[in-house]
C-alpha cells in the first residue's frame, strides 16, 4: 500500500465497477487498520515500522 491518498476520490461510485467499489473500500479499510494498529503501538510504547520514506 504505497499509495496513499488523502481526500475524496473524485471517481463517481456509478462510474466504478463492482470490482473498482471493492477495491475501494478495501483500501480504505486497510488504510484505517494500519494507522489503528500504529496508535495502539504507539499507545502501548512500541515501536512501529512504516512504509512512508
Amino acid at each position: 500500500m504505497n499509495e496513499m491518498n488523502a481526500g475524496p476520490n473524485g471517481l463517481s461510485p456509478a462510474a466504478m465497477s463492482a470490482a473498482e467499489r471493492l477495491a475501494e473500500v478495501a483500501r480504505l479499510l486497510a488504510a484505517g487498520l494500519v494507522r489503528l494498529n500504529a496508535r495502539q503501538a504507539e499507545r502501548d510504547g512500541c515501536a512501529v515500522a512504516t512504509d512512508e520514506d
